[in-house]
């Protein structure tokens, strides 16, 4: 071979080895294929490519909820946020059916009123709604009816019918939790990252939020006492609550945070001055990390006052702690402040306890005993009438009933407190309000308070849920999904109808 013509041969050699480094070529050669490609009949591929994996060339299939992968020479899946393999295909990391990494099926659960779930790769159950976790299994919830809808100062958060979390309302210390530092929300937007997650419940306190996903808690908003996270500086999106784990519900007030967890403990954290922490202090530094509720066992129901809180540790028994000035804690011999749990003394003839509400500084419960069903009594802070009685005492130790007319309220199956007002959902699925109504509140159509229990109006019937805020009060009516209707103050969009105007009655709310 002359040399001419070698150099041609060269040249065509070379000119065919960086056809098929670049995916072309005319021969399927390997040793023609650029190192980390492979050949594929007349040409090359990437080694990583799903389209043609392997030294077959196979196209790995796109499983749903995921993407197709290739990875020395085998097609495998990348699943997305929120799901996990299984086998060839991906699964929702909140199934029962293919749990956790070993994808293991969830036997029924053991206990009544409960359904099967995978909580955090593992399986366990949830309690079907009106019931809440208990040392027996699931029990009647006194909470049941707040875990999907939330009121605090001026914003409110909900769990929507698809599983996502939403508020509206003020957003100067990031309560809304958009991430967005918009002022005012006046129509409810999604809280960041709440997508990805199965939320169990939405806490809304002062001015932060907190909420329940898969046994981790998370909290959003004003930070000033660490009710939020261990450092100072307000949150406008979600972080995660650390030292604790297995968590089932939520709680805030004024600047502290609370988590019941599976265990039956409490744990408690932020300002803890007047003793709402638990722990045995009334110290003004505030707490940064969650710290154990002295001497509480057993709990299967949790709630926030301003500057108390309280639990349920079976159906006849509460126990509250932190300020007790208006004698909100429910033991008329206890005095100012209680920095441990005290037992509430104001139920002692109580069969069954059905809800429970704390406002600012009142407490209302909704019980069963002998000739009574469903009724409410009521006893702290009552200068607005929100103790429901037909009096105004500025300070009421001992209980009361509420009133509906001049007879006891009765058939009442959940509660939801404000500032000062307090409102009832009753076993017809009506609401009925009492208490301070200057911005509407009490959603009877006027502005004028009331002492006794009167009607929210256009609410006689399929109501599900109700929640309150400050001064402003929210119903879930209907089912399947249900409509969402709230009434009173709405100056900073806590209304969520796209307005600043109160309502005097309930309007119904878009994009929830």
């Amino acid at each position: 071979m002359s040399r001419r013509a070698l150099r041609v041969a060269l040249a065509a050699g070379a000119s065919l080895a960086l056809a098929c480094g670049a995916g072309g070529g005319s021969d399927s050669l390997d040793a023609s294929c650029d190192p980390g490609w492979h050949a594929c009949g007349t040409g090359c591929a990437p080694d990583a490519s799903p389209q043609s994996c392997g030294t077959l060339c196979t196209p790995c299939p796109g499983p749903g909820h995921g993407t197709a992968t290739c990875a020395s020479g085998a097609c495998g899946i990348a699943c997305d946020a929120g799901y996990h393999a299984c086998g060839a295909s991906c699964a929702d990391d909140a199934s029962p059916d293919s749990c956790g990494t070993s994808c293991t099926p969830c036997p029924p659960p053991a206990v009544a009123h409960a359904r099967t779930a995978c909580v955090a790769g593992a399986c366990d159950y949830i309690c079907d709604d009106g019931h809440a976790r208990c040392a027996a299994g699931c029990c009647g919830a006194p909470v049941a009816g707040l875990a999907r809808l939330a009121g605090g100062e001026a914003h409110t958060c909900g769990i929507t019918a698809a599983g996502e979390v939403k508020c509206w309302g003020l957003n100067a210390s990031g309560q809304v939790g958009d991430g967005s530092g918009v002022l005012n929300r006046l129509s409810p937007v999604p809280v960041a990252g709440s997508g990805s997650l199965t939320p169990l419940q939405v806490a809304a306190a002062f001015r932060h939020s907190c909420g329940v996903a898969q046994g981790s808690a998370y909290c959003w908003g004003d930070n000033w006492a660490l009710q939020v996270a261990p450092a100072r500086g307000n949150h406008g999106s979600p972080v995660p609550v650390q030292g604790i784990s297995d968590v089932r519900w939520m709680a805030g007030g004024w600047a502290h945070t609370c988590a019941l967890l599976g265990t039956g403990r409490v744990a408690c954290w932020g300002n803890g001055e007047v003793g709402q922490i638990g722990n045995g202090s009334a110290d003004p530094n505030a707490v940064a990390v969650p710290t154990p509720v002295s001497d509480l066992d057993g709990a299967f129901a949790l709630l926030a006052g301003y500057r108390f809180s309280c639990a349920l540790t079976d159906l006849t028994t509460m126990r509250c702690w932190g300020h007790n000035g208006s004698g909100q804690l429910g033991d008329p011999a206890a005095g100012t402040m209680a920095t441990t749990p005290i037992p509430v003394a104001n139920l002692g003839d109580v069969a069954a306890i059905r809800a429970v509400a704390l406002g600012q500084e009142h407490v209302c419960v909704a019980y069963d005993k002998a000739g009574a069903s469903g009724r409410v009594r009521c006893w702290g802070r009552g200068d607005a009438g929100q103790l429901g009685n037909g009096a105004t005492p500025a300070a009421q130790r001992e209980p009361v009933e509420v009133l509906a007319g001049s007879s006891p309220l009765e058939g009442v199956s959940a509660l939801a407190a404000g500032w000062a007002h307090t409102c009832a959902l009753t076993e017809a699925g009506g609401v009925k309000c009492w208490g301070e109504n200057a911005q509407g509140q009490l959603g009877d159509g006027t502005g004028t308070g009331r002492s006794t229990a009167v009607d929210v109006v256009g609410l006689a019937g399929g109501v599900a849920g109700i929640a309150a805020g400050f001064h402003h009060t929210c119903a879930l009516v209907g089912s399947g999904p249900p409509t969402l209707a709230c009434w009173g103050a709405n100056d900073q969009g806590q209304l969520g109808d796209g307005t600043q105007t109160s309502k005097l009655s309930p309007v119904t709310i878009a994009g929830f």
